[in-house]
């Protein structure tokens, strides 16, 4: 390849707004990402295998896939904005193959391989890095690599890297949960009419700072028993950590939680007549595995199961049963604490 395709290419990249003559700008937002290239045809997108399709080729690598209608630089983004690959295409027949400097990153905006294709061949000197970071070099022969100690043609990678949002620069999340749960609630008494309620669900909003791969930020939710006569409000704290995951349209995490829950209980008691109240305060801690999926760069559904609860035990308060006269004061021991389980489902809202 010349030095003014190399140059083009650069600029290209750096502005988003440079295309050989014959060719026009095109773009287009979809689930996978977000895709930006060099239209030399109407058919444009449509005629492309997938958007941002790559082969695993036995470089070790990812591949560009041949294309239609393309002609000059090509950039295709993850859905939360990580570039995910640059480089250029060039006509050759009814299709078009990649050809020059192109540069793959992982969905956490790491770097993932570079190497340059004549005309849709591998050649010279490729780097590959794996997830943790370690790089490998190596020349390319056909389609194998002979690994050695050289240098890979990575002029562009920095230029490409000012036009990706790592997941680092996004502010955070916002996210609201529906959790159809079972198990225990975590207030008992075996004196009541219903002396030991389960878990129903409960409904959450979370809002997250991201700092790198961790979220952290308040939460509060409303938590409902199977019988409805118990209930309590959540505030509290979430923390998560992001897990490697293959593909930048899912994602995963583990979230811990740690709140305070405000009980409310409408206690009726064996052979006392009329309906009492209390309220108890008391710790809930919740572990989580979720996985997300990008409807759109900004969208998410998330779902995931997950366990709440906290360490059993006992505390005592005074109840007035009214029918409609109020009785005297019962002092009651009431068991908190206990496990529920659930099944999470959710929207999560992408911030900048």
């Amino acid at each position: 390849m010349h030095w003014w395709i190399v140059a083009m290419g650069v600029t290209a990249c750096a502005s988003g707004r440079i295309c050989p003559p014959g060719s026009s700008l095109a773009n287009e937002e979809q689930a996978s990402g977000r895709v930006e290239w060099c239209a030399s045809s109407t058919p444009g997108i449509s005629a492309m295998p997938s958007v941002g399709r790559v082969q695993e080729g036995i470089l070790g690598m990812s591949r560009p896939a041949a294309i239609a209608g393309a002609h000059g630089p090509y950039t295709h983004w993850y859905p939360d904005g990580v570039v995910e690959s640059y480089g250029e295409y060039v006509a050759t027949g009814s299709m078009s193959v990649p050809d020059g400097v192109w540069g793959f990153w992982y969905a956490d905006g790491t770097r993932k391989s570079v190497g340059r294709y004549d005309h849709g061949r591998p050649v010279g000197c490729f780097a590959v890095w794996d997830e943790q970071g370690n790089q490998v070099t190596g020349i390319a022969e056909g389609d194998q690599l002979r690994v050695e100690s050289c240098a890979p043609p990575d002029e562009m990678l920095a230029q490409v890297e000012t036009r990706s949002a790592r997941t680092r620069e996004r502010w955070g999340d916002a996210a609201l949960h529906t959790i159809a749960q079972g198990g225990a609630f975590g207030a008992s008494n075996a004196t009541q009419l219903d002396p030991s309620p389960s878990a129903r669900g409960t409904v959450q909003a979370i809002l997250r700072k991201h700092l790198g791969r961790f979220r952290v930020g308040p939460a509060l939710g409303l938590r409902l028993s199977e019988s409805g006569d118990l209930r309590s409000y959540l505030g509290g704290v979430a923390a998560a950590i992001a897990l490697p995951f293959p593909r930048g349209r899912f994602g995963a995490e583990l979230e811990t939680q740690l709140a305070m829950q405000y009980l409310e209980i409408d206690v009726q008691r064996m052979n006392v007549r009329g309906v009492g109240e209390t309220v108890i305060w008391a710790p809930l801690a919740s572990a989580r595995l979720n996985l997300s999926f990008a409807l759109r760069p900004s969208i998410q559904l998330v779902g995931g199961v997950g366990v709440d609860g906290a360490p059993i035990h006992d505390t005592d308060r005074e109840v007035r049963y009214c029918s409609p006269d109020c009785g005297p004061a019962v002092v009651e021991t009431w068991r908190l604490g206990g496990l529920s389980y659930g099944i999470d489902l959710g929207v999560r809202w992408m911030l900048r």
